[in-house]
C-alpha cells in the first residue's frame, strides 16, 4: 500500500512538473509575440487542471490580438468567473467581444461596468455622454454597396492603395518561397498588385517588390503621385535579418524606396523609426507635405496613436506629432488616410463602435485640428475588424478590408460603392436631449415631433431612457417648429427660423407640471425667469422687471414660510469689481422691491456674483454675440427653506 502511495505521489509531482514547464513553454511564446504557438499549450494546460486566471487572460488575449474575438470571448468569460480581481480593460475587450457573440445588452452592461471603474479613460468618458451610441451609429447605415474582391485569397488580403489602372495590396497567400509567421501562422505577408482592365475587372496579382524578403513582412504601400517614391511597412530587419529590440521583439518600421531603371532601389528606413517601437501604415495628405501613420512610441495615449510629420523640400522629415486626444484614445488607432477634401479616416477599437476596429472619420479644421470622429456604420462596419479604408471622392468607389465570417480568408479586400458621404447623412438627422429643467435629470419617454413652417409634421420619435432623440430632416424649407410632450412635464413649442444644426446636441428643458418646493429648487428655471431686465448699468426696478418679480411675490404670498436666496449674474463686460458690484445692487434691489410688497426681510437673502459663473464660454478676453452673453445676464431664486 505504501509503495503504491509513493507512486502517486510521484506521479502528480512529474505531472506537476510537466505542467509548469508546459507554462513556462507558454509564456514564453506569448512574450515573444508567437500567440498561436501559445494558445494550444495554455489550453492543453487547463485541460488538465492547471487553468489560472493569469492562463485565462493570455489565451483570451491571444486570440484577441488576432482577432478572433468569438474565441477571446469564452476565455474573458473564464478570467472574469475566476478572479475577484481584475484588470478594468478586461471588461472593456470582455464587452468588444460580446458584440461578436452577439449579445448586445450583456456587451453594455460590461461597457458600462468598465466606464463606472475607469472613469478618466476617454473611452469611458465617451460611453457615459452617449450611451445611446449603437442606435445613433444606425443613422449612417446603409450609405455604401459593397462586394468582395475576386482577387481575394484563403489567406489574409488587405490595405489596399488605388491608382488610376490598378491597386497595390498586402497579402499572405502562398508562394514556393513562403515562410510560417509565428503570430498568424500564414506565410508573411508581401505586396502584391493587380490591373485593372478596360471591362474593371482585376487581373491576375502579381508579386509587387520583386527584392521581397521572405522571413519578413511587408504591408501597406502608398506611392507619391509621380509613382517615383514608395513608402512601405516592414518588420525592422538589418543586414538581411530581422533585428529584435530588448524585449526580444521585432518592431515594425516605415521605409522608402525610389524608382529608377524599372525597379525599386534605395530602401532605406525613415528617421523617426526606433528599433524599441512600432511605426506602420503610411499615408500621405493630399499635398504630399504631410506623412500620418500609426505607431506606439513615447507621448501615445494607447496601446497605438496616429501621428502627422511634415515632409520637407529636401527630403527630410520634421518632427512627428500626435493627433490628440480628440483622434487618439486608450485603445488602439490604426491605418489612417487623408481624401482630397481632407477628411481623415481610419480604424479604431477605441471610439465607440460596432465591435473590433471600426472605420471612422473626422474632418480637418482649419487650423490643422480634427473634428470628433463619426462611425462610418453598416456595412463597412461589423462586430469584427474593419479596416484600411479608401476612397476616390471623385469617383466614390474605394476599398476597406474585414475580417468578417463570410469572407473567402482571415481578411478580406471589399470595394465599395460610396452612395452618400457621412456628413450629408449627418445633415439628414437633427438629434438632441430633453432634460428636467430643475434638475437636469434625462426625461425618457417624451414624444417629440418636427414640423415645417406650414405646421406639417416631417417626423415623430420619443426619448430614450438618456433622454436623447434622432429625428429626421429634410431641409426642403427653412422654418421649423418643435414639440416636446410628456404627461408629466408642460408641453413646449420652439421655432427655429434657419437650418436645424445637426452636428450638435441640443439640450432641451422642460418644466415639471408641478413642483416640489424643497431646499436648492430654483424657482426661476420653473417660472423660466432667465433675467430680472435692468437697464443697462442700472441697479433701479423697473416695470418689465416688476412683471418678473411679481410672480415670486405671489409665490411667496401663497407660501408664507418659504425662504429664498437671490442671486444675480453679470456677463463679462466691463471690470470684474464693477459688475460686483452692480449684481449685488441688482439683487439687493429686487429683495428690497418684495420687502416693499410686504414680504418679511428675514425670509430673503440677496447675493451678486457678478461675472463669476458663467454658463458659457463668454469670459474675459472671449469674442461673444449679443445672444450668448444675454445668457449670463441672469436671476437665480433659491429655496433655502420650507
Amino acid at each position: 500500500m505504501k509503495s503504491i502511495v509513493t507512486f502517486l505521489v510521484l506521479m502528480l509531482f512529474f505531472i506537476g512538473f510537466s505542467q509548469e514547464k508546459k507554462i513556462k513553454e507558454a509564456n514564453a511564446a506569448y512574450e515573444k509575440l508567437g500567440y498561436m504557438n501559445a494558445i494550444s499549450i495554455y489550453i492543453e494546460v487547463d485541460k488538465n487542471g492547471y487553468g489560472s486566471p493569469d492562463i485565462y487572460k493570455k489565451i483570451g488575449d491571444s486570440y484577441y490580438f488576432n482577432a478572433n474575438y468569438a474565441e477571446a470571448n469564452k476565455w474573458y468569460e473564464k478570467l472574469i468567473k475566476s478572479s475577484e480581481i481584475i484588470d478594468f480593460e478586461y471588461y472593456y475587450r470582455y464587452s468588444q467581444t460580446l458584440k461578436t457573440i452577439p449579445d448586445i445588452e450583456k456587451s453594455n452592461y460590461y461597457y458600462a461596468l468598465f466606464s463606472k471603474l475607469k472613469k478618466a479613460d476617454s473611452r469611458a468618458q465617451q460611453f457615459e455622454e452617449n450611451s445611446n451610441y449603437l442606435e445613433q451609429i444606425k443613422t449612417n447605415n446603409e450609405r455604401y454597396t459593397i462586394s468582395n474582391l475576386a482577387i481575394n485569397s484563403t489567406f489574409s488580403d488587405y490595405g489596399v492603395f488605388q491608382s488610376k489602372d490598378s491597386i497595390i495590396f498586402t497579402s499572405t497567400r502562398e508562394t514556393k518561397d513562403s515562410k510560417l509567421d509565428n503570430w498568424t501562422k500564414q506565410p508573411f505577408s508581401g505586396l502584391y498588385s493587380s490591373k485593372i482592365n478596360k471591362s474593371k475587372l482585376f487581373e491576375s496579382s502579381k508579386p509587387f517588390l520583386k527584392n521581397t524578403i521572405f522571413n519578413s513582412n511587408e504591408s501597406t504601400a502608398i506611392l507619391t503621385k509621380d509613382g517615383l517614391t514608395l513608402y512601405f511597412t516592414r518588420n525592422n530587419f538589418k543586414k538581411n535579418k530581422q533585428k529584435k529590440n530588448a524585449k526580444d521583439e521585432v518592431s515594425l518600421k516605415i521605409y522608402s524606396a525610389n524608382f529608377k531603371n524599372g525597379q525599386w532601389t534605395n530602401v532605406v528606413e525613415l528617421p523617426f523609426n526606433s528599433d524599441n517601437y512600432n511605426c506602420a501604415h503610411p499615408a500621405l495628405s493630399a499635398d504630399e507635405k504631410t506623412l500620418y501613420f500609426s505607431s506606439n512610441m513615447p507621448g501615445t495615449l494607447g496601446q497605438s496613436d496616429l501621428y502627422r510629420v511634415a515632409v520637407l523640400a529636401d527630403g527630410k522629415f520634421g518632427a512627428p506629432e500626435n493627433l490628440g486626444i480628440t483622434i487618439n484614445t486608450e485603445g488602439r488607432e490604426t491605418f489612417p488616410f487623408l481624401s482630397s477634401d481632407d477628411e481623415l479616416f481610419f480604424a479604431s477599437d477605441g471610439h465607440l463602435g460596432l465591435g473590433g476596429l471600426d472605420v471612422f472619420v473626422s474632418k480637418m479644421n482649419k487650423d490643422n485640428s480634427f473634428s470628433k470622429p463619426i462611425n462610418l456604420g453598416s456595412p463597412i462596419n461589423t462586430a469584427y475588424d474593419d479596416f484600411a479604408y479608401v476612397v476616390n471622392l471623385e469617383t466614390q468607389v474605394g476599398y476597406f478590408s474585414s475580417n468578417r465570417p463570410e469572407g473567402k480568408g482571415s481578411d478580406d479586400i471589399y470595394k465599395f460603392i460610396e452612395n452618400a458621404t457621412i456628413y450629408s447623412k449627418e445633415e439628414q438627422f437633427f438629434t438632441g436631449k430633453l432634460e428636467d429643467a430643475l434638475f437636469g435629470t434625462p426625461i425618457a419617454n417624451a414624444i417629440v415631433s418636427l414640423f415645417d413652417d406650414s405646421k406639417k409634421m416631417l417626423d415623430k420619435t420619443t426619448t430614450n431612457a438618456n433622454g436623447e432623440f434622432i429625428l429626421n430632416n429634410n431641409y426642403k424649407a427653412s422654418g421649423w417648429y418643435l414639440k416636446f410632450e410628456h404627461s408629466a412635464y408642460e408641453t413646449k413649442e420652439e421655432y427655429i427660423k434657419s437650418q436645424l444644426i445637426s452636428n450638435k446636441n441640443t439640450s432641451i428643458v422642460l418644466l415639471p407640471k408641478e413642483i416640489q418646493l424643497k431646499h436648492g429648487v430654483d424657482l426661476a428655471k420653473f417660472f423660466s425667469i432667465q433675467n430680472i431686465y435692468f437697464d443697462l448699468d442700472d441697479s433701479e426696478i423697473n416695470p418689465k422687471a416688476e412683471k418678473q418679480i411679481a410672480i415670486l411675490l405671489h409665490v411667496l404670498q401663497q407660501n408664507p414660510e418659504l425662504k429664498l436666496e437671490i442671486k444675480s449674474h453679470t456677463d463679462s463686460r466691463a471690470s470684474a469689481d464693477y459688475n460686483l458690484e452692480l449684481s449685488n445692487k441688482r439683487a439687493l434691489a429686487t429683495r428690497n422691491w418684495l420687502v416693499a410688497k410686504g414680504i418679511n426681510i428675514n425670509r430673503i437673502i440677496s447675493k451678486g456674483l457678478g461675472e463669476k459663473e458663467p454658463i458659457n464660454h463668454c469670459i474675459d478676453g472671449v469674442k461673444c454675440s449679443e445672444e450668448e452673453h444675454q445668457m449670463n445676464r441672469r436671476s437665480e431664486f433659491i429655496v433655502t427653506g420650507y
